[in-house]
């Protein structure tokens, strides 16, 4: 059965649980791929869908939408993308930096020492990055995107993922003086 906007909207305002299953079974699979692009993770794409429509389904009583239920539903899908995103590479951790910190300190060369010493020092260097900058950073070096990949998934321009990562090196850089001129040679 096909519905029009308003009836659809009108339905979802009187609680008609009807009318959200059908949105759900004709918008769930393209939804998920869509956020999929950004998220990389099956699990975590199918999470957000579902949180769309029950963020749909709470505000039932005074949902207004402007374009189309798809527009709708397909800004929010993205939206919540890039959030979980913000949200995941602002935290970021550093496995093997965890592993190292919970390793007792059984090494008695100078190198490894050192090494993990940089390791740390690189790690609270990256954690001191403004927000932006530690996101876009995180992207790019960690979660290995490209800076068009940063660009699309940030909604910002090319421009600003480079000047972002300029930053970020120059202040890692700063950060790390010290420990860069105490290495041995």
């Amino acid at each position: 059965m096909s519905y029009s906007e308003n009836e659809i909207i009108y339905q979802l305002n009187q609680g008609d649980q009807k009318i959200l299953k059908h949105l759900f079974n004709v918008y769930f699979r393209d939804l998920m791929f869509y956020s999929l692009k950004f998220v990389m993770k099956d699990e975590i794409a199918e999470e957000i869908v579902q949180d769309v429509f029950i963020q749909i389904w709470k505000k039932k009583d005074d949902l207004q939408i402007v374009k189309s239920i798809e527009a709708y539903l397909y800004t929010s899908v993205k939206n919540r993308s890039i959030n979980y995103l913000k949200s995941k590479y602002a935290r970021i951790h550093f496995a093997d930096l965890d592993t190292i910190k919970k390793t007792p300190l059984n090494y008695t060369t100078e190198n490894d020492i050192t090494t993990m010493e940089m390791k740390e020092a690189i790690h609270a260097a990256i954690h001191s990055l403004p927000s932006k900058c530690k996101i876009v950073f995180n992207l790019s070096r960690n979660a290995g995107l490209s800076n068009d990949e940063i660009a699309g998934k940030l909604n910002i321009s090319k421009k600003t993922v480079q000047t972002q990562i300029g930053i970020a090196i120059k202040k890692i850089k700063e950060h790390l003086k010290d420990q860069w001129d105490n290495l041995p040679s």
